[in-house]
This record gives structure tokens, sequence and C-alpha cells, in this order.
């Protein structure tokens, strides 16, 4: 009989979670995620199997917390032009933060895992497609408002903010100069117009 899990399963994943963030997937030791949960070898092992099923259970998590923030920029407001506004600039404050600088995790396993993991490679794509539904449903509603007025197709918008927000994370990462991201913003906001 299976000895019950004495430990708290969401405090693990956010604490794996982070040392693949910082180190990425590859770089991350068993020893490094052990250190990091205080979990032994064997409940390791007993609760998540492989490394790679962790990795895959942390990255389900991050989604999750990805939409929540997003989705709460998207229904905080009723203008959803400012919604996305305010979520695009959000990111300029997080560019800034010397914590956040470990990128975006799906951005960073998109290049080192999703190109030789096939089951990576179908949550990235995953992740990528529900950005870019919920940014699709953003400018749906915003055209009904008004507060969206560029004539090009809701779907070719939100695909356009999906590869306009990683590309930020991906100059934020490589922490490059903070008024060319600025700059970016607010053409990426001007295209919504």
């Amino acid at each position: 009989m299976a000895r019950p899990r004495v430990f708290d399963e969401s405090l693990v994943l956010n604490q794996a979670m982070n040392v693949f963030w910082i180190h990425g997937y590859e770089a991350t030791s068993l020893k490094m995620l052990l250190e990091a949960t205080g979990l032994s070898k064997s409940s390791f092992y007993d609760s998540f199997g492989s490394k790679h099923e962790l990795f895959l259970q942390t990255f389900r998590l991050y989604h999750k917390n990805r939409m929540d923030i997003l989705n709460k920029y998207l229904s905080s407001v009723e203008n959803q032009y400012q919604g996305i506004a305010d979520f695009f600039n959000s990111n300029v404050d997080r560019a800034a933060d010397k914590v956040a600088l470990s990128g975006c995790l799906s951005v960073n396993e998109a290049i080192e895992l999703a190109p030789h993991d096939e089951k990576f490679r179908e949550l990235v794509e995953e992740d990528f497609q529900t950005v870019e539904d919920a940014f699709f449903e953003a400018i749906r509603k915003g055209k009904q408002q008004g507060s969206i007025t560029s004539k090009d197709d809701e779907r070719v918008l939100a695909r356009f903010l999906v590869v306009s927000l990683h590309g930020l994370h991906v100059m934020a990462k490589a922490e490059s100069n903070q008024q060319r991201i600025i700059d970016a913003i607010s053409i990426v906001l001007k295209a919504l117009l």
C-alpha cells in the first residue's frame, strides 16, 4: 500500500518551477530539485516519476498562473483596449525587475525543449494558443465597444500580440534597453487603433 503524501504538492511544484525557470530544464539537476523542494529521492520518484514529468506539471502550473494574470487584466476594465494596454505595460515593470530576469518560462523552454520534445512542444503550442484566444476575445469585444478600431482581422491581431509579447520577453531577459521595450509596446498598441 502506497504511503500518503506528506508534503504540499502546490508548494513543491512552485519551488520546482522556480528552479526550472532560473536554470532551464537541461541544467536543472535532480540534486537542485531535491534541495529546492525538500523532498527525498524516493518521495520525488514516488510522487512525480521523473524530472520530465515534474517539469510538465510545473509548466502546466506556470501556464495557469500566466493565464490568471492575463485574464485579470482583460476582465478588470470595461475598455478592452485599456486592458490589453495595461497588460503590455505591466511587462515593462516586470522587465525592470531583476527577479524577473529569468524571462518567460514558455519562451525559454520553447527554445530549449520544444524543438526535440514532442510532448512539450504540444504544451507550448497549447499555451500560445490559449494566450492568442484570450487576446482574440478581447479584440473582438473591443471592436464591438469601439475601443479597438483596427480594420485588421481579430485573429491576425491576436497572433501579432502573442508574437510581440514573446519578443518582449526575450528582450527583457537579454536586459535590453528598457526604452526599446517601451517604444515597441507603443507601436504594438497602435496596431489596435
